[in-house]
């Protein structure tokens, strides 16, 4: 949740997705790096056949949607992916294939939930559960930030 969360609040704006809300101008320009760690962007799988949990709600869970497309994705992450615009000058994502949350080899309908939309980057591992991909990462994490590198 931690990753669309702060996905939104850098992108500002309204929102209506189970209430009216205004965050504000975008803080996008003020964001030097931003590092997206195992992240739903684009759903779970584990909400395709819950949508009426509460963190896989249509309006703003992690529902991925009815169809490749993503069809029919949550109202919020529909809108947060949308714009295009980047959360930060560089943008980057960490995530696992063996992650017990995001599940599923990461996939959803096909395409990675953990990448971003105008990503810069994306390091991948194989053997780290989801704690791990923000524990165990934290050199990448630094020369993310510091160098601007995968």
């Amino acid at each position: 949740m931690g990753v669309t969360l702060g996905r939104k609040v850098i992108k500002g704006g309204t929102g209506n997705d189970g209430g009216s809300y205004n965050l504000g101008d975008s803080l996008a320009d003020k964001v030097d790096t931003f590092i997206g760690i195992s992240g739903g962007n684009l759903g779970l799988t584990a909400c395709f056949s819950t949508p009426t949990l509460p963190t896989c709600g249509l309006q703003n869970g992690f529902y991925p949607g009815y169809a490749p497309g993503p069809l029919g994705l949550s109202t919020y992450l529909h809108d947060l992916n949308k714009d295009g615009g980047k959360e930060a000058d560089h943008v980057y994502t960490i995530f696992s294939y063996a992650d017990e949350i995001i599940c599923c080899g990461d996939l959803v309908y096909g395409r990675l939930t953990t990448e971003i939309p105008n990503e810069d980057g994306k390091r991948a591992y194989t053997d780290l559960d989801h704690f791990g991909t923000k524990d165990y990462t934290t050199g990448e994490q630094y020369q993310m930030i510091t160098e601007h590198e995968v």
